[in-house]
């Protein structure tokens, strides 16, 4: 689990997570994410699932910053 905020205007970089599933948890502020195909308003409140492989990237729109705490839930192996 990770606690984490981006400035206004800042972003993250589209990346994918090959091994585990990411589930993001919007707690204030707003801002615009893309997952694979599709953008998508995020604001407090707001979940969001990011299957493996899934290219995903995030911006914290330009008024507020963006918090929100991400988890992974990984694979086990056979």
């Amino acid at each position: 689990m990770n606690f984490a905020w981006l400035e206004p205007g800042q972003s993250l970089e589209e990346h994918d997570h090959p091994d585990c599933i990411e589930y993001y948890l919007f707690l204030e502020g707003d801002g615009m994410m893309r997952v694979a195909e599709e953008n998508m308003g995020v604001s407090n409140g707001d979940f969001v699932t990011v299957k493996p492989t899934e290219p995903h990237s995030l911006k914290a729109g330009d008024e507020t910053a963006l918090s929100f705490v991400t988890m992974r839930a990984f694979e086990k192996p056979e």
